[in-house]
């Protein structure tokens, strides 16, 4: 996963509610998109991914 680079991004809707959450790989200029799902607390999700060893998430394979 060396020269692999996730990106994480929260779209949200309206004010209130669940937000969507996209997962992609970026590696050797090529972008993948893994996964897209709702989440209830945008905030708790990136504060795991924060505060956890960078790792592939959501069934990711390089």
């Amino acid at each position: 996963m060396q020269d692999t680079e996730a990106v994480i991004a929260v779209g949200r809707a309206a004010a209130s509610g669940p937000s969507a959450l996209a997962y992609a790989l970026i590696n050797g200029g090529i972008q993948r998109l893994i996964t897209t799902f709702p989440v209830a607390s945008p905030a708790a999700v990136l504060d795991e991914v924060d505060a956890a060893t960078p790792r592939l998430r959501w069934n990711a394979v390089v």
